[in-house]
């Protein structure tokens, strides 16, 4: 490369000084094989890719790669300066190479930033003078090391000169005006591309093209398709017959994950609620196709944590698109509904594909509305939609059947109530009040029962934790929740799985919400605070899981505490919802018969009333209701949910967390609630993502964080 090409950065020193030549070829080379991937024009992709950062070349850009912003310094963004070098090429490209330069950063309007291009102009910024002359030089002479890299790269060069540039960018505001004031709506795949393109290769660099070859690979799913005469799904038909959706009906434990993967045709996204389970999944999937030359990917908050021992390159994918199957939340997939920061990529990522909801049983009326714009959305941009639960109200099952075409397009499969009463495993007892438990629990533990304990919030669960230790200082237990280290959390999982499930002899694990789907543990007895009676329903399936001959099976116990009477108390879930839960379940005993659980489901949850999303959803009857290139500056999702969720860091990390690099800084992280954080006033963390600083006193690996320790000082009940 010549001098003026080598001097060129696309990173800061600190971020490894990538030179931009290579950041082009690495961008250009994932982009054209997302574009083999999808179905799009690999040539005109690779241009993007080569064209999209050329405004780095700018010396205001590469003047910040190493000094330090000033309160002077004005607005500089980079991928507008890239328009300048559209002339290159013919002008019937420049529409998709506009999608893919101008907005591969922010919002072409309505950015969180303002500086949108139709920001831009519209606050009367004088873009020429700040992008197109650089404070030092004027546009002859530093659109010459441009082009170097542009010929470096492989693109046909020419100068340039000011009035073609002028002309171009006035082109590029014209079409911005176009889209925003004549109300384009709809999404660019073309942008979806290019950032899919380059969060890949500057996450990869150097490593981006040994990856591109498993992009986009459909797995063979095979190793699911297994029968056996004690898992009835294993033996139910799964040919399309014209029906390329699914509905199915089913307990745990009954083989739902393999009858929804033996439905896959090409590639996968199989979400699920809770990130253990997710976990658990991740690794089963894993295992079962790791023969083949596909990436099973994980993507929750925590992922990178999980996956912490994988090669560098296979924690940078997890993220990213071209998954032979990702595991994840929900939640991840609602940015197609939403349409909030990076719904492109996903779009793109997701179109055609095999999407399984599994184990949807959460049914306030917000929930069922977020679930149903989601389905909406799948089907819409021509998803096969694949939903497995064992607690749907039949008021909801009619609802979604319908979006999706209803049984013309879907094929429902539910077992027979001679096949249910196979699933029977549970004895069912109530009990006033957690002292009644004691004497309960003392009676399994004599028996050598393996016990699992549910409460519905973190507080409960640690102090009945701390007591317990007291009561039996000899017998194995652990606690398990959402507010750990990620690497606790993680370490706790595998503990759960390997020494207090397939371990003999009696324990004790004292849990929240957590456990409660898809986590292939199997417990003699549970106590449990009465939750709503999908999320119950759950639970007890964590208890007598493992699928037995006949003449092996027997019943064993669930009990439950009956719920508190006040809202306050009833937290996080409705107290008339819990104490229709509590009245309605068997007692003294009496077997709860899973055939019939649709009933008891159906009188919980006897209507359905979504929620409207109308004022929120972007995609609405089939198509997407905001102009090309805009996204919406804020997850609309977060706030609905109440979900203010941060990052704490434990005092004793504080240099560990300092010195650790962007992907070992999540390891240390405790999920954490904003509100919280802010009534007990705490300090942040001066690096990474800025995580409030916890006490040495206020957490602990074993019991993790205990924020009512924080908040004491400040007066404040915390719930």
């Amino acid at each position: 490369m010549s001098a003026s090409v080598t001097a060129l950065r696309a990173k800061s020193p600190e971020n490894g000084g990538l030179l931009l030549a290579d950041h082009l070829l690495h961008v250009a080379e994932a982009a054209e094989a997302i574009a083999h991937g999808r179905n799009l024009n690999p040539e005109l992709a690779r241009l993007g890719g080569l064209l999209h950062d050329i405004g780095k070349a700018h010396p205001e850009f590469q003047r910040r790669l190493t000094a330090k912003r000033t309160p002077a310094d004005k607005p500089f963004r980079h991928e507008l300066a890239s328009l300048f070098f559209l002339p290159l090429l013919p002008q019937i490209q420049w529409e998709p190479l506009f999608d893919m330069l101008v907005a591969h950063h922010k919002s072409l309007a309505r950015d969180s930033s303002g500086y949108g291009l139709y920001d831009f102009d519209q606050m009367g910024e004088n873009f020429e003078k700040t992008h197109l002359d650089a404070p030092a030089q004027r546009w002859e002479e530093w659109s010459g090391p441009a082009l170097a890299v542009l010929t470096e790269v492989g693109i046909a060069t020419k100068p340039i000169s000011r009035a073609e540039a002028l002309t171009a960018f006035e082109w590029c505001t014209e079409r911005a005006y176009a889209l925003i004031e004549g109300r384009v709506l709809g999404w660019s795949p073309w942008k979806g591309l290019l950032v899919a393109a380059d969060h890949l290769a500057s996450a990869l660099q150097q490593r981006t093209t040994l990856a591109l070859p498993r992009l986009f690979r459909s797995p063979d799913l095979a190793p699911f398709a297994g029968t056996h005469p004690l898992y009835p799904l294993s033996t139910k038909q799964t040919t399309d017959e014209g029906k390329p959706h699914t509905l199915v009906t089913a307990p745990t434990g009954a083989g739902k994950t393999n009858y929804l993967l033996r439905r896959c045709r090409g590639r996968v996204f199989y979400t699920l609620p809770f990130q253990a389970s997710i976990n658990a999944m991740w690794r089963r999937i894993g295992e079962a196709l790791q023969e083949q030359e596909v990436d099973v990917r994980l993507l929750h908050g925590s992922s990178r944590v999980v996956a912490y021992q994988a090669k560098e390159e296979e924690k940078a994918l997890q993220d990213k698109v071209g998954a032979a199957v990702k595991v994840l939340t929900p939640h991840q997939l609602m940015g197609i509904v939403f349409a909030t920061r990076g719904y492109e990529s996903l779009l793109l990522d997701l179109q055609g594909a095999d999407v399984i909801l599994d184990e949807i049983h959460t049914y306030g009326a917000l929930t069922q509305a977020i679930l149903f714009r989601l389905v909406e959305a799948l089907h819409g941009i021509g998803c096969r939609v694949h939903v497995g639960t064992a607690t749907m109200p039949t008021a909801l099952y009619d609802q979604v059947l319908a979006l999706l075409g209803g049984p013309e397009a879907t094929r429902i499969t539910t077992l027979t109530e001679e096949e249910l009463d196979t699933y029977d495993r549970h004895t069912v007892h109530k009990l006033p009040d957690w002292d009644a438990t004691r004497a309960v629990l003392a009676e399994q533990l004599q028996a050598g029962a393996k016990v699992l304990i549910v409460r519905n919030r973190v507080k409960d669960a640690q102090q009945l934790y701390h007591d317990l230790q007291e009561l039996y200082p000899d017998t194995p237990k652990m606690l398990l929740h959402s507010r750990y280290r990620r690497m606790d959390r993680a370490e706790l999982e595998n503990q759960l799985k390997k020494e207090f499930d397939e371990q003999p002899g009696p324990c004790i694990v004292v849990a929240t919400q957590v456990v409660e789907v898809s986590l292939d543990i199997s417990f003699d007895c549970m106590l449990t605070d009465t939750a709503p009676v999908d999320a119950l329903v759950q639970r007890f399936g964590r208890v007598n899981r493992r699928r037995l001959e006949p003449a092996q099976r027997k019943l064993q116990p669930v009990y439950v505490v009956a719920p508190p009477t006040t809202k306050t108390a009833a937290r996080p879930y409705d107290v008339d919802v819990l104490q229709r839960t509590y009245d309605l379940l068997p007692d003294q005993g009496i077997v709860l018969r899973e055939r019939d659980l649709a009933g008891l489901i159906d009188a919980v949850y006897p209507t359905v009333e979504l929620t409207s999303l109308d004022g929120f959803a972007r995609f609405r009857n089939g198509q997407f209701l905001l102009p090309l290139l805009t996204h919406e500056p804020k997850s609309v999702l977060l706030d609905l949910l109440e979900i203010d969720s941060v990052t704490g860091v434990w005092l004793r990390d504080y240099e560990a967390y300092s010195q650790a690099s962007p992907d070992e800084r999540p390891r240390f992280e405790i999920p954490l609630n904003y509100r919280d954080a802010q009534r007990a006033k705490l300090r942040q963390h001066p690096h990474g993502n800025n995580p409030y600083l916890i006490d040495e006193q206020a957490y602990s690996p074993e019991t993790g964080l205990h924020m009512e320790r924080l908040l004491a000082e400040t007066g404040y009940e915390f719930l």
